[in-house]
């Protein structure tokens, strides 16, 4: 059953598969190598590839800065060291 509340055959319906007619989008793989080792290609590449690790590098030289200047955890107070308040209106004697 398809949307429509008809029986589905599990055929394709209305579906033109003939894609010599159809505009693609896109370069073959023999389009984009005669584009490949063009200068300004190339530069942009190295750049974008410098760029990237730069950035990588800098995030962990950044976390890593976090961790070291990060305040430790407060020492425990332990149970013997704490005294106990003595209530004001308290009397002695």
């Amino acid at each position: 059953m398809n949307i429509n509340g008809d029986a589905d055959d599990g055929n394709l319906k209305n579906m033109d598969l003939d894609t010599s007619t159809e505009c693609r989008a896109g370069l073959s793989k023999d389009e984009l190598m005669k584009y490949a080792t063009l200068p300004f290609w190339v530069r942009l590449r190295n750049i974008l590839f410098a760029s990237f690790w730069i950035f990588w590098v800098s995030i962990l030289v950044a976390a890593i800065g976090y961790v070291i200047h990060s305040p430790g955890c407060t020492k425990l107070v332990s149970a013997t060291n704490v005294t106990t308040p003595v209530p004001a209106n308290s009397t002695s004697g």
